[in-house]
């Protein structure tokens, strides 16, 4: 009599509720070390939390606005949740990817400074009633303009900003809603200043949603080789303000 055995159910996978497109450019094709290192620890620790990752890299372009325009006509023909830009030479720790993926905001970005010294950071944070800097939400930084390198759009920003664009035909991709585009604005002095495509689309965004771009503020982040973290940069800076406003002070009683 052959013994019987009992097979096990098949594992069922669980349904994944959120599923990011992350869009890499690559002027060459190429991506950082970083990058891929980032990318495979990130897709580990969003398994874990059971969002799932779509990944594509495009390479041979150009014009950067092209290729965000491409990707964002490729995340529109797949089931993703989230429109996830980041750039080629960024490395960036695992929770900041979950970290925007489960904040629950239409749009919010991650912070890296510019590939310079000294350190710069090129946002615009939405000022306070003083001028200042408005922290928000537990912790949330209201900008009008942040960098798309590493930037989180929920799908239902992408397909509404898409009906309003305009629309572009591109050889080997069809019809592309107009998304990211670079322009130049005159000056008081009647020069022109170039703005580029990131900087444009933030404007659409605000334009239309009359809301703001959160950035999460305390992320480490290497861009190019330059290590940074936002807000240990605002609370430096804060604090060689104040430091000079005491010693100023202090020789101002001392005369």
């Amino acid at each position: 009599m052959k013994e019987e055995r009992k097979l096990g159910k098949r594992h069922k996978q669980q349904k994944v509720k959120l599923k990011a497109f992350v869009a890499t450019p690559a002027y060459d094709g190429k991506v950082h070390t970083d990058f891929a290192v980032s990318l495979a620890e990130t897709c580990q620790m969003a398994t874990n939390e059971n969002i799932g990752v779509m990944a594509s890299v495009m390479g041979n372009g150009a014009f950067i606005e092209l290729a965000r325009n491409s990707f964002a006509k490729m995340f529109l023909e797949t089931d993703c949740t989230h429109l996830f830009f980041i750039d080629s030479d960024l490395r960036w720790e695992p929770r900041a990817f979950v970290g925007l993926m489960t904040a629950g905001r239409k749009v919010c970005a991650g912070m890296y400074r510019k590939r310079q010294e000294p350190e710069e950071y090129p946002a615009r944070f939405i000022e306070d009633e003083e001028g200042g800097l408005r922290i928000e939400a537990g912790g949330w930084i209201p900008c009008d303009r942040v960098p798309t390198g590493f930037l989180c759009i929920e799908r239902s920003v992408v397909e509404e900003m898409s009906k309003d664009a305009p629309i572009l035909s591109m050889q080997g991709q069809g019809l592309v809603p107009e998304l990211f585009y670079t322009k130049t604005l005159e000056n008081e002095d009647g020069t022109l200043s170039f703005m580029g495509e990131d900087f444009a689309w933030c404007g659409d965004y605000i334009k239309k949603y009359d809301e703001p771009i959160w950035v999460w503020p305390d992320f480490d982040f290497t861009h190019a080789g330059y290590k940074c973290n936002w807000q240990h940069f605002i609370k430096k800076t804060v604090d060689e303000i104040e430091a000079r406003e005491q010693e100023l002070a202090k020789a101002g009683g001392e005369k």
